[in-house]
């Protein structure tokens, strides 16, 4: 091949290449719609029936314009205008400058405070579509006034909601009612739930029940449930709480929301104590001893064969410990100790500290407990020892028969002569009479 036939395939070739080149780069250039927001309207704030504005702004960011440009809401009650050009505009030049574009809308009477998605706006032009959604938003008259948090009926902070498997967590929430007494509006049916994002089955959906709450008012309600998964990891978990209610007067719903972050936490070796009760409190310094149950519990992934409690004071007048060792609690379960504590005459609080330790003997919970002895001015009297009555025996009284009376001829009664009665006086009258007839 010679070389001028060379230098015509050459040629040949560069002018394909330059025209596939041309071609691809015609293909790549394409307009590009950039808008700077997302057509959120309304907030928790904004009244119903009543004009608000929402200003954006759009620019062309591609390599070519996008001609019979127009903007359309898919929501009658939402106007579009362009607040700083004289006229609408209906090509949007490549590599344009940002072009404010403003909402203009009235929030229905009927419409639930909720944000939620309420239609689209619909940018287009020859050859190009762009949907955005709209969500809009009222105000609600139910508020958090306050989230309290129970992890074994303990308090804790929001900062600290750090949960093993078996904790039984409670949540508190105080709803309020923001209508003035003016307004005399009770938000019915009030009620608040949870759900996570992840696979808690156990809390997901539980919901407190419904009540009443009148207008500038506040009332509790609240939600319990046991953390109970398997396989567990270490691991954040966010809870959103929701709150609901219906207005009785305008016939929409309220509605709040808060999130809520918990530590998952699950250890390999772990004794929790879960209660400890004493037999009486205050107790009386007479007794010679009190009662005190200590209730553990293996939190832990790993079964444990050598656990121990511990429990000492220090205290004046009560310098005394105790332990329980070699303790065999399986992986979840419970195990509760009763641990006699001896008494001492002197009337004062106790300060009585607790610890849980592992197989490995590293104290793995601890908690102190007050014990309150009481002293009388006197020891308690014991009653004497009385001797039962013998039961006398019933004496039947004997009743003697009276004997018939014996009457003389003369009919009179007869009865047996006594002496110095006037029977025997009358006796010894006849007889002198009868010796002395003339004395």
């Amino acid at each position: 091949m010679n070389k001028k036939h060379m230098l015509k395939i050459l040629f040949l070739l560069s002018i394909v290449i330059l025209t596939f080149v041309m071609s691809l780069t015609s293909a790549l250039a394409q307009p590009i719609l950039s808008v700077s927001n997302d057509i959120d309207l309304g907030s928790n704030d904004a009244n119903r029936n009543q004009t608000y504005t929402y200003d954006f702004t759009i620019k062309n960011t591609g390599d070519e314009s996008i001609t019979n440009f127009k903007i359309e809401s898919s929501i009658s009650y939402v106007q579009i205008s362009y607040p700083e050009l004289s006229q609408i505009p209906t090509t949007i030049p490549a590599n344009s400058t940002d072009i404010k574009v403003r909402l203009t809308y009235v929030i229905p009477t009927s419409k639930d405070s909720v944000k939620e998605t309420i239609g689209n706006l619909i940018f287009s032009g020859t050859s190009y579509s762009l949907s955005k959604a709209i969500t809009l938003e009222a105000r609600s008259y139910l508020r958090f006034d306050d989230v309290i948090i129970y992890i074994n009926d303990d308090e804790v902070d929001d900062d600290d909601l750090e949960v093993r498997n078996g904790d039984v967590v409670r949540i508190v929430v105080s709803l309020e009612n923001r209508y003035s007494d003016d307004d005399d509006i009770t938000i019915e049916n009030a009620y608040f739930k949870i759900d996570s994002d992840n696979d808690w089955d156990f809390a997901d959906g539980e919901e407190s029940d419904e009540e009443d709450i009148d207008a500038d008012d506040v009332e509790d309600f609240e939600i319990e449930f046991e953390v109970d998964k398997d396989d567990i990891e270490d691991e954040t978990i966010t809870f959103l709480l929701e709150a609901f209610g219906d207005d009785e007067e305008f016939n929409f719903e309220h509605y709040v929301s808060k999130f809520l972050d918990f530590e998952l936490v699950n250890p390999k070796d772990e004794i929790l104590i879960r209660k400890i009760t004493f037999s009486e409190n205050p107790v009386d310094c007479h007794d010679e001893f009190v009662y005190m149950d200590v209730e553990v519990q293996n939190t832990g992934y790993d079964d444990q064969t050598q656990a121990m409690i511990t429990i000492a004071s220090n205290e004046y007048n009560l310098d005394w410990e105790d332990k329980v060792i070699n303790l065999e609690i399986d992986e979840g379960d419970t195990y509760t100790h009763k641990f006699k504590i001896p008494l001492k005459y002197v009337a004062k609080s106790y300060y009585i500290n607790v610890e849980a330790y592992n197989d490995k003997w590293k104290t793995t919970d601890e908690e102190g407990v007050l014990i309150t002895v009481t002293c009388s001015s006197t020891p308690p009297i014991t009653p004497p020892f009385v001797e039962e009555e013998e039961e006398e025996e019933e004496v039947t009284p004997v009743v003697e028969e009276e004997e018939e009376p014996v009457y003389d001829s003369n009919g009179l009664k007869y009865e047996e002569p006594v002496a110095g009665s006037s029977v025997f006086k009358s006796f010894w009258q006849k007889f002198l009479d009868f010796i002395f007839p003339f004395s």
